[in-house]
């Protein structure tokens, strides 16, 4: 689970909300790489 800490430092600097929207975005491109942008 250290990449989920190197996640959570790239965006602790957000605003809380947008910060746990980017979390799990980053989190679910990761966990389905085809379907990222």
């Amino acid at each position: 689970m250290a990449r989920l800490a190197e996640v959570y430092r790239e965006v602790e600097r957000e605003p809380v909300p947008e910060r746990f929207l980017k979390l799990i975005e980053r989190l679910s491109a990761e966990a389905d790489p085809a379907d990222a942008d």
